[in-house]
């Protein structure tokens, strides 16, 4: 079993991973980095279960803007538990519209749930608690 800190680096990875991809407007890898039951539950709105609804949310997002994390490892902390490990942290985010309006940040505290499928980590649960900033 590897230890904390190969799991804090597996999932690190894996972070990066899917921030690359959706700064790149790439849905199809940043949902490849979710298990298939994947809940996002966001500071406005309702859960979204599934990574067929979470595809049909971003969509028209990624289409209209550009998300870049900005979050950095030193922003988490990660608790490994077996074959799963809970992620505790503040992230942010700089929201850019394709058209050039303005640019939103946001920021707030969040928590995670990845869970390890066949060997591979993978996102399970999010709560992003993200609001504007000034």
């Amino acid at each position: 079993m590897a230890d904390d800190q190969d799991v804090a680096a597996e999932i690190e990875a894996l972070a990066e991973r899917s921030k690359a991809a959706m700064a790149r407007g790439d849905l199809e890898a940043a949902l490849s980095e979710m298990t298939d039951d994947v809940v996002f539950v966001a500071a406005n709105g309702p859960p979204v279960v599934g990574k067929d609804a979470l595809r049909a949310q971003y969509q028209g997002l990624l289409s209209k803007h550009k998300i870049e994390n900005t979050a950095t490892r030193a922003d988490f902390r990660v608790e490994p538990l077996g074959d799963i490990a809970l992620v505790v942290g503040n992230d942010s985010a700089v929201i850019t519209p394709v058209d050039h309006g303005p640019i939103t940040k946001v920021s707030g505290r969040a928590v995670s749930v990845f869970r390890r499928e066949a060997g591979v980590w993978k996102l399970a649960r999010s709560l992003n608690l993200m609001t504007p900033t000034k």
